[in-house]
């Protein structure tokens, strides 16, 4: 829709440029000259001397359109590209994030991500979900973008933070205040989970952009083709 595409247009500046620089005074400059407010950021990847799954990520406020903003920063260090290759399918969000009867099957674990994302997604989860909720809380509209492993990043992130959103949204029980702008993310999750996120996530993929189309299947379904073609030129 219209409305969409503004919205891709809207963020793409946050998710492709902003968040990618690295001096804070810039991730307070350039944003606002588009109206937004640096909340704060986490850009060190290092807690305690342990490297951990924690792409860079910050918090950005417009308060002329009260939306607050989490923008996760894509592959940039060794640290991300480890994320990155963690690919183990593992049950998705854990038990012991966020646990509520009310979620539904997929909700509760019975999808599955890939882990290094997954395990990224919960580590942002626990730094920002205060933020989130607080200003969901006085009426901000909230929303996630990302390029790269900070899209896919961002799109598991949306998964755990759903409920607590509807739980903290006063105006719409049924409408939670939440959408995820992905560019060009890898594949993150699998059927089940990806058909129960598409009512708030939008993921665009560029022209031929490898990134989104390797999955654990196209992997194997190029691998049967090279082998093909090397049998084929052989004979």
């Amino acid at each position: 829709s219209d409305s969409e595409l503004k919205d891709l247009i809207f963020f793409a500046p946050i998710a492709l440029n902003f968040i990618y620089v690295e001096r804070e005074v810039d991730m307070q400059l350039l944003p606002a000259q588009q109206g937004w407010r640096l909340l704060y950021a986490y850009l060190d990847q290092e807690e305690g001397g342990r490297v951990r799954d924690r792409p860079a990520s910050a918090l950005f406020v417009h308060e002329d359109r009260k939306i607050l903003c989490v923008a996760i920063r894509g592959t940039a260090t060794i640290q991300d590209v480890i994320t990155d290759i963690r690919q183990v399918p593992v049950p998705f969000p854990e038990s012991n994030v966020t646990v509520d009867e009310e979620w539904n099957t997929v909700f509760r674990g019975q999808g599955l991500a890939v882990s290094g994302m997954a395990a990224a997604a919960v580590n942002l989860y626990r730094e920002h979900i205060e933020a989130i909720l607080f200003y969901a809380k006085k009426g901000y509209d909230i929303r996630m973008t990302g390029h790269s492993l900070g899209g896919a990043v961002a799109t598991l992130l949306g998964v755990l933070v759903f409920k607590d959103l509807l739980d903290a949204d006063e105006r719409n029980e049924c409408a939670p205040p939440l959408r995820v702008f992905s560019y060009g993310s890898p594949s993150c999750l699998d059927l089940p989970l990806s058909e129960a996120v598409e009512s708030f996530v939008t993921t665009v993929v560029l022209h031929d952009d490898v990134v989104p189309r390797l999955t654990p299947s196209s992997c194997r379904c190029l691998l049967k083709h090279l082998l093909h073609i090397r049998e084929t030129w052989v004979k």
